[in-house]
């Protein structure tokens, strides 16, 4: 099978953006090997070629392989949101109708539990549609017949909507014709979807379920749904995916929904959009340079020697400073070993050797307290070793010593982000955008009052 297999896993990344890594090669194998023994085809070779000749067979795989696993009010809190969501869309305008997706919606579960928390809101069709779309036509067959057993009520909260959205069927039970008529399922292969159909004016969405699909993607297939995810949401229009998958989302695209959610998204504005594009870009550009050149390190300057001329030659050499208690001689050794510390960082930290240039760069700060380069450069090393604790509170020390700081306001801006701290992350970026765009000098006030002094 070692010969065979690998055209059979592209074959199914083509035809359906299965990862193949994501679900292991023995599911794959097993599943192939099920659908052989059903065909009487002992030589994989000869499957291959069914598979090719037969979208039949093509469309049978793909089923075996993506067994549903779902139920009713999976995770309560994306049906919570949604529905407090759209109230208050309403309250702005009690006439507007409201379109929701879910995909992939396996066996109906989902579209389900979201047309029961609608009506439990008081809202019916025509003030809401649902659609629903799913690539396994077996799970589409029992999402229409909707008949579940106990399996698919695994929380009380979900067992308390039996007595009046259900009726007993045979032991099962089967959604009421209101629940039931609110759902429009299709067969839909969510990468058969194109800008085109995504962009029509009736393919606009006020929220999008796409829980726990995007995992079993490839990172090209990933970016590729999420654009057009993007494009048929409204703005302002909210995208749910499941736990693992919030670190795919883009950011120049979507901004996280509250602060309370890790897995729920909103179409960012367009002006919101553009804004982040660019400075995306821009700080994509910046990062491919090495961190001396990028931030204008080599051959630093320490702060003593921005003293006025004047101020220094006026110093009896063979007396103490008064602020440091060291004579001029012991100063000029400091300032140049501190010198030596932040270059010999800075050589480090591009060269991948973190912790040492944590210390060299520490030694440095030690004597020049004030240098917001220096702090920039401990927070990009805080950051490279993950602690992210440390690396806030360096940033946070470079824009108090120079609240123009572009880099780290951008750089603290992200952080915040990954946090959920998304207010205070779009004012840093406002911030930003203006000195980008306004040209402002990056001096330090700290260092520029001292030399001006």
């Amino acid at each position: 099978m070692s010969e065979t297999l690998p055209l059979l896993e592209c074959l199914l990344q083509k035809t359906m953006g299965l990862d193949p890594a994501s679900i292991g090669k023995n599911l794959i194998e097993n599943a192939i090997r099920k659908r052989m023994k059903q065909l009487s085809i002992e030589n994989l070779e000869h499957y291959l070629d069914r598979v090719l000749s037969s979208q039949d067979e093509r469309q049978e795989l793909v089923e075996e392989i993506t067994v549903p696993e779902t139920w009713f009010f999976r995770d309560q809190t994306p049906f919570a949101l949604v529905g407090k969501h759209l109230q208050q869309l309403q309250q702005r305008d009690p006439l507007r109708t409201f379109k929701i997706l879910s995909m992939p919606c396996s066996t109906g579960e989902e579209p389900y539990s979201i047309a029961m928390t609608l009506f439990s809101m008081n809202l019916a069709p025509p003030l809401f549609s649902i659609d629903a779309f799913d690539i396994n036509t077996q799970s589409l067959k029992v999402a229409r017949a909707a008949v579940y057993g106990r399996n698919s009520f695994r929380t009380d909260y979900a067992k308390q909507y039996i007595d009046t959205c259900f009726i007993p069927k045979d032991k099962k039970y089967e959604v009421c014709a209101k629940i039931k008529q609110a759902v429009k399922f299709s067969q839909t292969n969510v990468l058969d979807l194109t800008l085109n159909t995504s962009n029509s004016n009736s393919a606009r969405y006020d929220a999008i379920y796409c829980r726990n699909l995007l995992i079993y993607f490839s990172n090209a297939d990933k970016q590729r749904v999420l654009e057009l995810i993007h494009h048929m949401l409204k703005t302002g229009g909210l995208l749910f995916v499941g736990h693992a998958e919030a670190n795919s989302v883009p950011q120049d695209l979507f901004e996280r929904h509250g602060s309370g959610s890790d897995f729920c998204f909103s179409k960012s504005s367009a002006a919101m959009q553009k804004q982040k594009l660019k400075l995306k870009q821009e700080l994509k550009r910046s990062s491919k340079k090495t961190i001396a050149k990028k931030y204008g390190y080599s051959n630093p300057t320490p702060t003593q020697t921005q003293e006025p001329m004047r101020a220094r030659t006026n110093r009896n050499p063979s007396r103490p400073d008064a602020a440091t208690g060291t004579s001029p001689g012991t100063q000029k050794i400091q300032a140049i070993n501190a010198r030596s510390d932040l270059d010999l960082a800075i050589e480090m930290a591009d060269t991948g050797d973190y912790r040492q240039a944590r210390e060299r760069c520490a030694s440095y700060i030690n004597s020049n307290s004030a240098s917001d380069h220096a702090w920039f450069l401990m927070a990009l090393i805080e950051q490279s070793l993950n602690d992210n604790e440390a690396g806030e509170k360096c940033l946070r020390k470079v824009i108090y010593l120079n609240p123009k700081h572009y880099e780290a306001l951008i750089h603290l801006a992200l952080l915040l982000r990954k946090q959920g701290n998304e207010e205070q992350a779009s004012r840093l970026l406002t911030r930003a955008e203006r000195i980008s765009q306004g040209n402002i000098d990056n001096t330090p006030k700290a260092q520029t009052k001292k030399a001006s002094g």
